[in-house]
């Protein structure tokens, strides 16, 4: 009995330190972030995002939930060959079934549709869901998982997908910052939980097509880029016949519902009134492999932000690594970096909101002014550069997005977009609370002061404590 107690000791033993081992492998190699070298920062500093004429492209800024839903409506509605669609997260709640359901329809008029989906999100989501399996049932849907979550892969966990693509044809794009879910999008759910954020919607005439500035081309390059990653793999029917039967059936009958639900997105479209002209479209982007990755999207934002003198950066939460904290001091030697972030009282992330308590001292010390939130919590990713570039896309500033994840921002040079989007802009300002390193703190005309419920101060201070353990890979 003893010897037969040794090897269960033993055994223990022995699998304690190789589930350590697996933990490790997969904790330690995200925190160590790579370090970006000379050539890409000069390719950086290369790149041109101006130019002197009218470009190919124009561009309308959405802002408001139900109406970045209706153009998501009408552009799957009106697809007549293609649709590509990247997300980091597809739930399927209200919206993400009208999504669906939309796009069960237009694959059914033939239209093919490629849908890439986080693999972790994805995989957490959709694998099983009887709504999705009838989408997937038609062959001309193609379902894959950017980087499928797996067990005996864990250092491959932390990379993931969080672009957010709507590609119909060759004519039409949406991207911005918003997931398929009901606090992103139209008006399911409570007013309270609904989370603003922006869009660019653009369209491309078919001479525009064959100018280098066009951005769609750009996108859809990307796109096919991002499908033919290592490491995807293709979602497969997990689900009994007679379960999709129902769920296209409910489908069928959801989609005949929408024009009721969004009649603006199958209104008709005056879109010469509603767009803006742009001169010039870039897209930006880093690795899009599922590994650590060097800074590229973050040193080709931070060079074009040194072409500016006045930037306001809109970012939902702030978590930086002493390079990013370097790169923004050093942004602000003879400029004017204003910061707008959700503050800890209003912000929908929570371990985000710890981390900037905890670094608020040394986000002041870059020298920026920073303004916190205190409206309805914001999940735009935007800069504007004094008032001619604006960029807007699915990046945050924090270490994840730099690092870790894939992540693309669309550089425009529009003073026309610029001017509508500044605006937007102040009015968050308005609703914040103005704080800087050197001066009181000044609340803005339309600032509510919210405090924090008993409950979330409990939990704020716990987790402000974890926090610097985990912080990198948040």
């Amino acid at each position: 009995m003893k010897t037969f107690g040794k090897i269960i000791k033993w055994f223990c033993i022995v699998f304690a330190a190789l589930f350590l081992c697996y933990c490790l492998v997969g904790i330690i190699p995200p925190a160590c972030h790579k370090h970006i070298t000379g050539d890409a920062v000069s390719h950086a500093k290369s790149i041109t995002y101006t130019a002197n004429d009218t470009g190919p492209d124009r561009i309308h800024f959405v802002e408001d939930n139900d109406e970045a839903m209706a153009w998501r409506l009408r552009l799957i509605d009106n697809a007549e060959h293609d649709i590509l669609l990247t997300t980091f997260t597809w739930q399927e709640d209200g919206v993400g079934r009208e999504i669906t359901a939309a796009l069960l329809r237009a694959a059914e008029r033939g239209v093919h549709v490629h849908l890439l989906v986080d693999g972790y999100y994805g995989w957490k989501f959709l694998t099983g869901n009887p709504y999705m399996d009838a989408l997937m049932e038609s062959p001309n849907v193609h379902l894959r998982f950017y980087n499928r979550f797996n067990y005996s892969k864990d250092w491959k966990l932390h990379y993931r997908l969080h672009d957010k693509i709507l590609v119909a044809d060759d004519e039409w794009c949406i991207l911005g910052g918003r997931n398929i879910q009901n606090k992103f999008l139209g008006h399911e759910g409570r007013p309270e939980e609904r989370i603003r954020d922006f869009d660019l919607i653009l369209r491309e005439t078919e001479a525009g097509r064959k100018d280098s500035r066009a951005a769609i081309p750009q996108v859809q390059r990307y796109f096919w880029t991002l499908w033919s990653q290592p490491n995807h793999k293709d979602a497969v029917l997990a689900t009994e016949k007679a379960e999709r039967n129902r769920a296209s059936e409910e489908l069928h009958r959801l989609a005949g519902k929408l024009p009721a639900r969004y009649p603006a997105a199958y209104a008709p479209l005056d879109w010469g009134s509603i767009s803006v002209p742009t001169r010039k479209c870039t897209l930006i982007t880093g690795d899009p492999s599922p590994t650590r990755k060097p800074p590229i999207l973050g040193a080709r934002l931070l060079e074009l932000m040194k072409t500016g003198k006045h930037i306001t950066i809109q970012t939902p939460y702030l978590m930086m690594d002493r390079t990013m904290y370097r790169a923004i001091t050093d942004l602000n030697r003879g400029r004017q970096v204003d910061i707008i972030t959700n503050s800890a009282a209003t912000g929908s992330n929570s371990l985000g909101a710890c981390d900037y308590l905890n670094q608020k001292k040394n986000i002041l010390k870059t020298g920026s002014t920073v303004f916190e939130n205190n409206g309805r919590a914001t999940h735009a990713k935007a800069i504007t550069i004094d008032d001619r570039l604006t960029v807007i896309g699915s990046c945050n500033m924090d270490m994840r997005s730099m690092y870790l994840d894939t992540e693309l921002m669309l550089a425009v040079d529009s003073p026309e977009l610029n001017a509508v989007v500044r605006r937007g802009m102040e009015e968050l300002k308005s609703q914040s609370l103005q704080i800087s390193a050197n001066g009181p703190d000044i609340p803005g005309s339309r600032y509510v002061k919210v405090e924090r419920t008993g409950e979330k101060r409990l939990g704020y201070t716990l987790l402000r404590g974890v926090i610097w353990i985990i912080r990198p890979y948040l």
